[in-house]
Order: structure tokens, then C-alpha cells, then sequence
């Protein structure tokens, strides 16, 4: 009897343990080809190859582009990329041929320690322009809020926002003054996000409010990435890398989130851009086990990107996904942000190159 309970038993632990390593094999994308497409005619922007981690586009036409990311999957393991700096450009649609040119800090902003990730753009009635960018400071995450001197294109730093709930941000969105969503990738920094990544969903997203602070709004999400509002303010898209999925939520009068969709995408899902006919734009890695080891050593390793259009309809519900790219990494590893502007996009990437393209077709 206790034979036949001690072999049942290593029968059920062997087919699990068989199950789980076929389905990470799978997961992490050793059985994925990549088939390389482009929209149209592109290039390489020179001067931004330190990568390209988020960007945001005003419906001018001016982007704005977050640069320098030093941060490795496990902040103590890894690369911290020296000599490299964190700045953000600036790039025209209306003139791509003058390429990407840097915004100064006003004197009063510690460049030096700045650390730079996710950003996101706010525009007042008047036209003033705000730029809220993630600070990985040596202090602590924090979240940094600048006006844009379009005549000195100069970033004049007005405020700063930290709160113990701004672990590992990743990203944010901005829907009013000084309020904003914002995306803990993992619970916990050092090794044991590595251990996150694979066997617990610890992440999560706050809602911060000056003067309110900061709450967290969702949480047990898989590595949730890229935050971005609808057009509207009323939606709410969160990527979330561990799931390939992008969820849509709802904004509550309290700040809290209520899930209306979850779009499958089965992909290392990153950024997010909303066009002006409210349809989505998603940077991402295909093959996982080669975004792991881009990240960690990206001077050594390539990593596929690839850029997804989402139709939506409502704001709520896709009605088609297409592809729009897919590189092996020879010009762009790992994508992480496209955004679209009258027939021309921009792909960023977490480590890597800056791409633009003409959109003919996909």
C-alpha cells in the first residue's frame, strides 16, 4: 500500500515537473522563428544607441525620448552600463531629417543622478507642456515632474514625488496634475526578482495624487510593464510581460481600476502608445530567453524585436492585431516602445537602437 502512495506520488511530482519544464521551454521562446518584415523604408537615428526606452509624442508631432536606462532584470547582478548617462531628446515627425537633439536639464536638476525609464507627457489648455519621467535614484525610485522650455529646449524641474510603494517602477502615465498611474515591475530588487520572474506575481500598480499620496490599485500581476492612459482619460491599458497580455481597465472616481478586457497577445509585451484614432502600438521582445540575456549583457547578445498593432474599438475591445515588424536584432534588439504619427513611426528600444520608419504598409 505505501508502495503504491510513495509511487503515485513521484509519478504526479515527475509528470508536473515534466509539464513545467516543457511549458518554460516553450514560454521563454526556444521554439519561436522570427521572420523578418519591415512597414516600409527605415533607419537607424544616429547618436541614440545607448537605447531608447520609452517615448511620447505630443499631437504637434514633438517626441519626447527617455535614454540611458541603466538598470539590469537584477539590479545587483549586473551591468549598470558605466559611463552611460540618462537624458531625454527630443525628435520632430515634421523634420525627421534633423534626427534627435538632446534637452538640457535647468541647472537646479541633478543630472548626474538621474536615472531615466518610463516618461509621460501632460498638455494644459494654454499649451504648456509637462514631462513626468521615472528617476531610478541612488535614494530610491522616485518620479520626477519638469515643464519643457520650448525655447531653450530645456526640461525646468518643478517637483519631485516619492512613496514607499514606488519599488522597481517601470513606467507611468499622467491623467491630470500631479496624479498618475505607475508600474512596480517586481515586489522585491536584487536576486530574488529573478525568482519573481519565474514562480510568483508580485508586481503590481499604484495610483499616486499629490497631496492624497500613493495607493497601490492592482496587484499579483507577472512583471506588469508598460502603463498608458486612453485618449479620453477614461481607459486605462496595462501591459503585463509575465502574462503577454495587455489588460484594460476602467478609471474609478477614487483612482481605483476596474478590469473591463484582457487582450492575449502571447508576447514579451513592453511599451505602450495610443494613437490619435485610439488604437494601440506595443513594443516588444518575442523570444524571451534572448530578452533575459540582452538585458544582462546587451553588447554580447541580440534580442528579435517586434511592433503590434492593436485595433480597438470603444477603447475597450480589439477587433484586429497586426504586425507591423519584426527584426533578428541586427538593427534594433528588443524593442520596447513604436509610436505613430501621420505615416512614420518610432521604435525605441531598452538598450539598443532608435528606428525610423515610413509606414507603407504591414
Amino acid at each position: 500500500m505505501k508502495i503504491g502512495i510513495c509511487s503515485s506520488i513521484l509519478v504526479a511530482f515527475f509528470s508536473y515537473l515534466c509539464y513545467f519544464i516543457l511549458t518554460t521551454y516553450i514560454d521563454l521562446g526556444f521554439l519561436f522563428p522570427v521572420y523578418e518584415h519591415f512597414p516600409g523604408p527605415c533607419r537607424l537615428i544616429p547618436g541614440l544607441g545607448d537605447g531608447s526606452e520609452d517615448i511620447e509624442v505630443l499631437p504637434s508631432g514633438v517626441a519626447f525620448i527617455s535614454t540611458g536606462l541603466k538598470l539590469s532584470i537584477a539590479d545587483k547582478l549586473a551591468w549598470h552600463r558605466q559611463g552611460v548617462k540618462s537624458r531625454i531628446y527630443r525628435f520632430d515627425f515634421n523634420q525627421p531629417e534633423k534626427n534627435a537633439q538632446v534637452v538640457s536639464f535647468d541647472p537646479t536638476f541633478d543630472a548626474d543622478g538621474f536615472s531615466s525609464h518610463g516618461i509621460s507627457l501632460l498638455q494644459s489648455p494654454s499649451g504648456e507642456v509637462f514631462l513626468y519621467a521615472l528617476n531610478h535614484h541612488r535614494e530610491g525610485d522616485r518620479v520626477e515632474k519638469f515643464r519643457y522650455d520650448s525655447e531653450k529646449n530645456q526640461l525646468i524641474h518643478l517637483d519631485t514625488f516619492s512613496d514607499p510603494s514606488m519599488q522597481t517602477l517601470n513606467d507611468l502615465t499622467v491623467v491630470d496634475q500631479d496624479e498618475f498611474y505607475a508600474s512596480n515591475f517586481f515586489y522585491s530588487k536584487g536576486y530574488f526578482s529573478l525568482f519573481e520572474t519565474f514562480f510568483l506575481s508580485w508586481g503590481n500598480v499604484i495610483h499616486f495624487k499629490k497631496g492624497a499620496g500613493a495607493k497601490i490599485v492592482l496587484s499579483g500581476l507577472s512583471m506588469p510593464n508598460g502603463v498608458q492612459r486612453s485618449r479620453d482619460k477614461r481607459f486605462v491599458y496595462v501591459a503585463i510581460l509575465g502574462e503577454g497580455t495587455v489588460r484594460v481597465f476602467e478609471r474609478q472616481p477614487d483612482g481605483k481600476l476596474h478590469q473591463l478586457n484582457s487582450i492575449p497577445l502571447h508576447i514579451g509585451v513592453d511599451n505602450i502608445f495610443v494613437d490619435r484614432d485610439g488604437h494601440l502600438w506595443i513594443g516588444a521582445g518575442p523570444i524571451k530567453y534572448k530578452s533575459f540575456l540582452h538585458m544582462n549583457n546587451p553588447h554580447n547578445h541580440l534580442a528579435p524585436s517586434k511592433v503590434l498593432r492593436v485595433e480597438m474599438i470603444n477603447q475597450t475591445h480589439p477587433v484586429l492585431v497586426s504586425e507591423v515588424l519584426q527584426n533578428n536584432g541586427s538593427l534594433i534588439s528588443l524593442a520596447s516602445v513604436a509610436t505613430y504619427h501621420e505615416g512614420a513611426m518610432l521604435v525605441g528600444s531598452v538598450v539598443h537602437n532608435l528606428m525610423y520608419c515610413t509606414v507603407v504598409a504591414f
